[in-house]
């Protein structure tokens, strides 16, 4: 069975390799993501990135139609950065600001249209 599947963080780490899996697959794959340059470039043409901004909580809510498994896997990079108190603020909001903005769209939808809806959340806060 194929499905349609929205990745939020589809450029990264983790959202690369996944869509590269599900497209060998069969299954069609869509992004949401800040810029759809920097998406074409990372996973090619077979994958459509739709806007959101985090932010100002905007997203562009066709990026849900037909789509049956959702996940989002977008956030603030974990390396790279020195955790200061403020950067593991920062790390948190864009986690929480992701996952709020896609539960506000997926509350206006019919309930049997998502079948599955997965929240990656690898972070651990050191003190």
């Amino acid at each position: 069975m194929s499905h349609c599947v929205l990745i939020g963080g589809g450029s990264g780490l983790i959202g690369t390799r996944l869509t590269e899996i599900l497209l060998q697959k069969g299954h069609q794959v869509r992004h949401l993501g800040r810029t759809r340059v920097a998406h074409d470039v990372v996973t090619g043409e077979r994958v459509k990135t739709f806007a959101w901004d985090i932010h100002k909580q905007t997203i562009d809510e066709r990026a849900f139609d037909g789509v049956d498994i959702v996940i989002n896997l977008a956030g603030a990079n974990i390396s790279g950065h020195r955790w200061t108190k403020s950067y593991k603020q920062e790390l948190l909001a864009s986690r929480t600001g992701s996952t709020q903005l896609i539960v506000k769209c997926l509350k206006d939808r019919p309930r049997n249209e998502i079948y599955c809806w997965l929240r990656n959340w690898l972070l651990r806060i050191w003190r």
